[in-house]
């Protein structure tokens, strides 16, 4: 069974990368990560960019203890290399991490479905 799920998803991986040539990282590990997202909307935990907006309330959390210093080169990797619509802190809604995630069970439409769909 491992055997034959490695080849579909390796099958699937390599159409993938020759239908979207422009994206970057195309692996197993982004396969894995995705399937595991998707499952996880069911229960309203996750939602495309949960990663992203956790990585931002953490450097706020820095942020607010002073150590501005320290995340401002991540606010600048962010800038550089997000689009603005999956940096929350260019959101104009302010929904928390479980907001989003429940959007999914609320809706039947992922949260950012509109970037993406």
């Amino acid at each position: 069974m491992c055997s034959w799920l490695a080849s579909e998803a390796d099958d699937f991986i390599n159409d993938f990368s020759e239908a979207n040539p422009t994206v970057k990282n195309v692996g197993r590990f982004t396969l894995e990560s995705n399937l595991c997202t998707f499952k996880n909307h069911f229960y309203g935990r996750r939602y495309p960019g949960v990663y992203a907006d956790m990585a931002q309330d953490r450097i706020e959390w820095y942020d607010s203890r002073g150590l501005s210093s320290w995340t401002s080169l991540f606010k600048k990797i962010r800038e550089d290399h997000l689009p603005e619509w999956l940096r929350s802190e260019c959101s104009k809604d302010k929904l928390n991490l479980n907001q989003k995630a429940a959007f999914f069970t609320k809706t039947g439409v992922p949260y950012r479905a509109e970037y993406f769909l």
